[in-house]
């Protein structure tokens, strides 16, 4: 029983680490796409201006 319950602890831990891995990875994709929008919006405006 003892076994069975560190295991799921193991597992548990392991999904908390996968978890932060993958919330850090969308903060980085959103600031990516967040950085993108601005240059298009600036680009398109630039272009409206012409």
């Amino acid at each position: 029983m003892t076994s069975d319950r560190k295991n799921i602890k193991l597992k548990i831990d392991e999904l908390d680490k996968e978890i932060k891995f993958l919330e850090k990875k969308i903060n980085e994709i959103s600031w990516q796409r967040t950085k993108y929008q601005e240059f298009y919006e600036k680009s398109i405006i630039a272009k409206a201006d012409h």
